[in-house]
């Protein structure tokens, strides 16, 4: 009980009072003492895989809540002419729409191939970097 305590960081009466909480509520023991030392029965070893089940699913639930919630960071880069009459106009509602997205926009010299950007508007073909051209 008591490397039970310090683990949790509380005190003995308190581990205590929810062991005989947790026996009452299973309905039969799940520890015996064995002289000096607390011992698991089936029913505790039971219920501490159940735990352990559960343990695991909250932590993988969070790393995917954490996972869907960094920001994302799109780059676009365009002629100013073209920033300024269609991308400025049709953007506004981002933050609003798409709250973990970081939109930057860009009308200065970019390189796809270093990744510098995510997206080229241009109306040249483009020469470098994952070339789709629509």
């Amino acid at each position: 009980m008591t490397a039970a305590a310090r683990a949790l960081g509380t005190n003995t009466a308190t581990v205590s009072r929810r062991i005989d909480r947790l026996t009452e509520a299973a309905g039969e023991p799940i520890f015996l003492r064995d002289n000096t030392q607390w011992r698991a029965t089936d029913m505790g070893r039971e219920l501490a895989q159940i735990a352990v089940r559960i343990e695991d699913r909250i932590s993988r639930a969070a790393t995917e809540t954490m996972e869907q919630q960094k920001t994302q960071i799109l780059r676009i880069k365009a002629n100013e002419a073209t920033l300024k009459a269609k991308l400025v106009q049709t953007i506004t509602s981002f933050p609003q729409n798409y709250h973990n997205l970081n939109l930057t926009l860009s009308s200065r010299q970019v390189s796809l191939a270093y990744g510098e950007t995510d997206i080229i508007l241009t109306h040249v073909a483009p020469t470098e970097g994952r070339i789709i051209r629509k």
